[in-house]
């Protein structure tokens, strides 16, 4: 079977008036790489995510909108997160949006609550929604005033935890939900007498078990409720006094289990059967900042913890590893480093496998990312190279060199499969296979469970590519043996305070810690501390007072004592001891000392440079720093960190010039037991001696008799620039601070010196200051309308459009005149040059390389001309040079474009994108329009991002209709729409796509305006009404145009010849009436259409065959337009001199009010097993041979030319109107 893909060009053409201002053109705002896949391209952010996975669709809801602007937001997949639907606004705006559930049940396909408030000051109130069975979302019903809501179900009505609020008192309420006769009934079902911080409610063996953390006491309570509101099991402390405000309760191997934060941990309740009795411990304990927030799934036997880290100002997502009884193992951080991100959620689409959606910072506001698959527990083996570079460098026998080599082989086997080479995939898949384990490293390591792992999941992989279909999920581990092996503690005596509690005392709190799969604190039956001055005299003897657990949760049981009566400056040992029955649980010994009697500042040192000084000290204690300064005693100025440290440091900044400073240091110890302080008498040091010096003077001009000054200093100093005609000056501009100054002056006169001086003060004093003394500058006289001379070399050429203008050229002063124009490969550029009697002026063009290609060179008087079809794109050059006579003269310059066949793209995300002059003709995007830089290969923009599409005004791109394709990602819909006047007009809109996707649109000339008078030929700007990411975008000619009544005939297109009269609106042809219909390629069918004002029928329309004019049609009027098709077998080029290929026409009987007549491609034929059938751009519009390997060589079959198809594979065509994809299916061979 033969499967060809083509593409159908699709176009949504719609105008709206948008009273909307220009943006301002600012720098593109810098790309931001993000580790993860993104999952929401919003306008102003997006946050709050929420999960359900429901059979094999996964949902996902979150909060969309700026703060005080909420929305709630919806889309899924179906297709293992892969691709998701467009986003979908379900609310409308709420000033803000929490605590998003959702569930599924018999009553209503997928229900929906949340926390939302309509306004600063509203209560907050507790709201419902649904899909019903049409898919359709309903209307958002408000339940109750209350909040954090949690939702669950028991299959048919969805139950409903929420704190509500009655008469201002706050209470923990279970409602029921469900649906009879398509109305919805909400019931309250239970009320507890006390309100919760955070609560959750799961449906388990008939029953709701609800979790929550009490608001009053923060106790973590358990208690069950029948489906009635009734109570099945008395409420059970689970915890007390836990500090975090996040709970979530799951099953576990059929056993309930509460995961809750306190004391910067994620600790694990967990039920022995009976739902009274419950034993807690700790998962896992963060080290450094503070954590603030997790989420947990459960897959089989597997458990998977997201949580949230706050540690130096900046917030960041972890995934933790645990078995069924919550033994922790591999942690990894999964957001990007250096950007906030918080709110995970972790959750599972298929057994063994774990994926997590988070909030990631972007620029300045925050959007939803995935990481897909945590574990790499699903085979895909285009995920390899991501695997490989995730593992640690000691696993590889040869560290980094041996990870490189082996992603190289499996990126070769990566390729092989991209170019339909399946052989040689299956080839490279088998021999790496076999030498995969020398790769990695051997014994005498210890964790080498953890490289089989690793190396059974890339072997797993490659399977899949040898073998396809034979795997399609990793085998999952016995429920005991978690991936990487059983944790296994060691036997340890725990001191976990050991800290001074002032100048007489010592605080200890201490246990001993049986290891084996779980920790176990030893209760023992009484614990103590052996003391003394030296190791061997410890014969002092302090009894410990069991602590309780809820207080010191981390340790379980253990013994507290303070050691008393002790002298500061001494130090000390002690031995610590757990007694259980006949043991003895003796720790090593340890050294320690309270805090001393007195603080004392030593080791004083100032260093100064120019401008600053560091001042350093040290204390005999951990104490803070503070330096106060200034130029008398009296101080004014200070200087403060509060970090406790025994060496300290701190920097002064921005002091005078030899001057003699007053300084004082005082450092401060304070703890809630004990404090101490000192400080130094008034001390002084002098700072280093400071100048100004002005130096590197230049003075640039631009183009527009633009004079930028810039100078350097060697301190920091202002900015200011005096200028005018004389000496005396007059004018003054002032930039700002810093060492490398910069001023710009404008509106300078043409031709005209000017005097200026550059000044700088010093920052540090006002005293201090350097100027370059009297310099000077000439403005440029003007050329070619331009408001400045043209360029006097290749590298200053000045950009001109095609067109007529006036230049001046000077024996002495200015002898040449160097223009620019960017130009495409086959257009035909033609130049005149009007010279004065008398003298002798010359005409050059170059191509972009800087080569001669052309040049006219006539004599004294006499007129220059240049004719030449483009062979290269880029920016052109022509120069028009003073040969002979003296003086200035005026000469006379006409640029002509004309074309043939072009296609305009655009590369978004290369560099130069946004390179107006070299994308003119073209595309280009505009900076300072909310496009980042780029990432990837391509560009995200924020709302209003634009781009422009440049052509030549005057020329026959003005009045060509061009189909315009792009390729994007967007998670929503995107309009796009074009500046006319001060209206954006929208003209299409790009379907919400969350995978890479191209759509098409016709833009008409009707729509053309030209949105920048200061830039290069006529610059038509379309933008984006949201955000998305932009990969390319590409512009093909589809129609051309007349253009009776203004500028030059066009080529290609049509232009008039005989016996017709051209009115102010309307064109009236007589019988015989000729024009020229210039046809840019002659594999393309094209028809005309013929626009009139009124009905056209019955006119034939001949064309001339070299000898003869031949009928080949009559026009019909279907409207206010007449069609004619013209055929490819009868074209007859009747003008060698212009490009392409130009029919002449002929009216049999007079035509009236004609406004327009169009040349419009109508359809493309490729001669398959002709030599370029499968060349892209030579058949675009039209179709292309994908040269995969799965088509024959080109041959002949019955005196024709053809190819064949490879015999099992699949060949496919290449078209290029791209909007929707389609598949065509054929059982012949072509």
């Amino acid at each position: 079977m033969v499967i060809a893909a083509f593409y159908v060009m699709g176009s949504d053409v719609r105008a709206e008036t948008v009273d909307e201002p220009i943006a301002e053109m600012e720098e593109q705002t810098s790309a931001i790489e993000h580790l993860d896949r993104r999952l929401t391209i919003s306008n102003e952010g997006a946050t709050s995510p929420c999960v359900m996975v429901c059979d094999d669709l996964t949902h996902l809801f979150w909060v969309d909108g700026a703060v005080g602007d909420d929305k709630l937001a919806w889309k899924c997949s179906n297709d293992s997160l892969s691709t998701f639907t467009a986003d979908q606004i379900l609310t409308t705006s709420f000033y803000s949006i929490t605590n998003i559930d959702a569930v599924k049940c018999s009553s209503f396909p997928l229900a929906v609550v949340f926390q939302g408030q309509t306004t600063s000051s509203s209560e907050p109130t507790i709201y419902f929604l649904f899909m019903n069975d049409d898919e359709d979302w309903s209307s958002c019903y408000p339940l109750s005033n209350g909040n954090n809501p949690s939702a669950t179900t028991d299959g048919e009505a969805v139950f409903l935890l929420m704190n509500t609020v009655v008469d201002d008192v706050e209470s923990a309420s279970i409602a029921s939900i469900g649906s009879i006769d398509g109305n919805i009934n909400a019931t309250f079902i239970a009320a507890l007498p006390t309100a919760f911080i955070k609560g959750d409610i799961t449906f388990n063996a008939g029953s709701l078990d609800v979790a929550l953390i009490e608001k009053e006491s923060r106790s973590v309570y358990y208690l069950q409720l029948g489906l009635d509101g009734a109570l099945e099991t008395n409420p059970t402390i689970l915890s007390n006094g836990c500090d975090g405000d996040r709970l979530e309760s799951v099953t576990l191997n059929g056993n309930r289990c509460v995961f809750f934060i306190d004391d910067n941990s994620i600790k694990m309740a967990r039920c022995l059967g009976d739902p009274s009795s419950w034993v807690c411990h700790t998962v896992h304990t963060i080290d450094e900042g503070s954590m603030t927030s997790a989420s947990i799934a459960i897959s089989g036997p597997e458990l998977r913890i997201a949580y949230v880290v706050l540690n130096e100002g900046e917030l960041s997502v972890w995934a933790l590893d645990c078995d069924p009884q919550g033994n922790a193992d591999a942690n990894i951080r999964l957001s990007t480093p250096g950007l906030d991100a918080r709110s995970p959620v972790i959750f599972s689409t298929c057994p063994g496998s774990f994926s997590c959606v988070y909030v990631e910072e972007h620029h300045d506001s925050q959007e939803l990312f995935l990481r897909f698959d945590i574990d790499f527990s699903i085979v895909d083996v285009t995920r390899m190279p991501e695997f490989i570079d995730s593992l640690e460098g000691w696993m590889f026998s040869n560290g980094n060199g041996s990870r490189s080599a082996l992603k190289g082989r499996m990126n070769a086997i990566l390729s092989h499969r991209g170019n339909s080479n399946e052989a040689l995939a299956i080839e490279n898949a088998t021999a790496l296979a076999e030498d995969l384990r020398t790769y990695f490293v051997s014994t005498p390591y210890d964790d080498l469970e953890k490289v089989d792992d690793a190396a059974n999941i890339i072997e797993d992989n490659l399977v899949s590519v040898i073998d396809p279909g034979t795997i399609s999920i990793m085998s999952l581990p016995d429920p005991l043996q978690p991936p990487g092996g059983t944790i296994i503690y060691e036997d340890v005596f725990l001191f976990n305070v050991f800290e001074p509690i002032n100048s007489t005392a010592f605080n200890v709190v201490w246990c001993y810690q049986l290891g084996g799969r779980a920790p176990t604190h030893i209760v023992g039956d009484h614990g103590y501390l052996m003391w003394g001055t030296t190791e061997s005299t410890m014969t002092n003897r302090v009894n410990g007072t069991l602590v309780d657990p809820h207080v010191h949760l981390t340790i379980g049981y253990g013994y507290e004592a303070n050691i008393t009566g002790l002298s500061s400056n001494v130090t000390y040992y002690l031995q610590g001891y757990v007694v259980d029955g006949s043991t003895v649980y003796t720790s090593p010994v340890r050294s320690f000392s309270p805090y001393p009697g007195s603080m004392t500042i030593g080791s004083i040192s100032v260093s100064t440079t120019s401008g600053s000084a560091t001042i350093s000290w040290s204390t005999n204690v951990k104490s803070d720093s503070k330096v106060e300064y200034g130029t008398t005693s009296s101080y004014g100025s200070v200087r403060y960190s509060d970090e406790p440290v025994y060496g300290h440091s701190l920097t002064l900044y921005n002091l005078g010039s030899s001057t003699v400073y007053h300084y004082r240091i005082t450092s401060v110890l304070s703890s809630s037991s004990y404090s101490l302080s000192a400080s130094t008498t008034d001390l002084t040091f002098t700072s280093t001696s400071v100048s100004i010096t002005v130096s590197g003077v230049t003075c640039t001009l631009s183009d527009l008799n633009v004079a930028t000054i810039t100078w350097t200093t060697n301190i920091e100093g202002t900015t200011k620039v005096v200028y005018g005609t004389t000496t005396s000056y007059g004018h003054t501009v002032t930039g700002s601070s810093g060492t490398s100054h910069s001023i710009i002056l404008t509106g300078l006169l043409p031709g005209t010196t000017y005097h200026f001086k550059a000044i700088s003060v010093a920052t540090i004093s006002s005293a201090i200051s350097d100027d370059s003394g009297d310099r000077t500058f000439t403005t440029i006289c003007y050329d070619a309308d331009l408001g400045y001379d043209a360029g006097d070399d290749m590298g200053s050429a000045s950009s001109l459009n095609p067109g007529s203008y006036l230049g001046y050229l000077d024996s002495s002063l200015d002898t040449n005149d160097y223009y620019s124009i960017p130009l495409l490969t086959g257009e035909m550029i033609r130049i005149s040059l009007d010279v004065p009697s008398n003298y002798d002026y010359n005409l050059y063009l170059y191509n972009p390389s800087g080569n001669q290609k052309a040049a006219s060179t006539n004599g004294v008087g006499m007129d220059e001309s240049i004719s030449f079809t483009i062979d290269s794109n880029g920016v052109w050059k022509f120069r028009a040079a003073h040969q002979s006579d003296t003086g200035q003269s005026l000469y006379g310059l006409n640029i002509e474009l004309l074309g043939t066949w072009e296609i305009f793209s655009l590369d978004v995300g290369s560099s130069g994108d946004n390179n107006i002059l070299l994308h003119t003709p073209g595309m280009a995007i505009i900076d300072g329009t909310g496009w980042y830089s780029i990432s990837s290969g391509k560009r995200e923009t924020s709302v209003n991002g634009s781009f422009y599409l440049n052509v030549y005004d005057d020329t026959y791109q003005a009045n060509t209709h061009y189909e315009v394709s792009m390729t994007y990602t967007s998670s929503a819909d995107v309009g796009v729409s074009v500046l006319i006047g001060g209206d954006w007009i929208k003209v299409a809109t790009l379907p919400g796509r969350t995978t890479a996707w191209t759509y098409a649109f016709i833009l008409k000339i009707d729509t053309f305006s030209d949105s920048s008078a200061s830039l290069p030929a006529s610059n038509l700007r379309l933008r984006f009404d949201h955000q998305v990411i932009i990969d390319h975008i590409s512009a093909i000619p589809v129609a051309y145009a007349s253009n009776f009544f203004e500028g030059p005939q066009n080529c290609p297109g049509i232009a008039l010849e005989n016996n017709w009269q051209i009115g102010n609106a309307v064109v009236n042809g007589s019988a015989q009436a000729t024009f020229i219909v210039s046809l840019p390629r002659t594999d393309i069918t094209y028809y005309l259409e013929f626009v009139t004002t009124s009905p056209a029928s019955g006119t034939g329309v001949q064309q001339w065959d070299g000898s003869v004019y031949d009928s080949i049609g009559t026009l019909e009027s279907w409207g206010t337009s007449s069609v004619i098709q013209l055929d490819p077998s009868s074209y007859y080029d009747t003008s060698a001199s212009n490009p392409g290929t130009n029919l002449r026409l002929r009216l049999t009987s007079s035509l009236i009010n004609l406004t327009r007549i169009v040349l419009w491609t109508s359809q493309s034929t490729t001669d398959v097993g002709v030599t370029g059938d499968s060349d892209v751009n030579s058949h675009t519009p039209g179709i292309s041979i994908l040269a995969n390997g799965e088509w024959s060589s080109c041959t002949t079959y019955d005196s024709r030319t053809v190819r064949t198809t490879i015999v099992g594979k699949s060949p496919n065509f290449l078209p290029e109107w791209c909007a929707e994809r389609y598949r065509l299916c054929d059982d012949h061979d072509l």
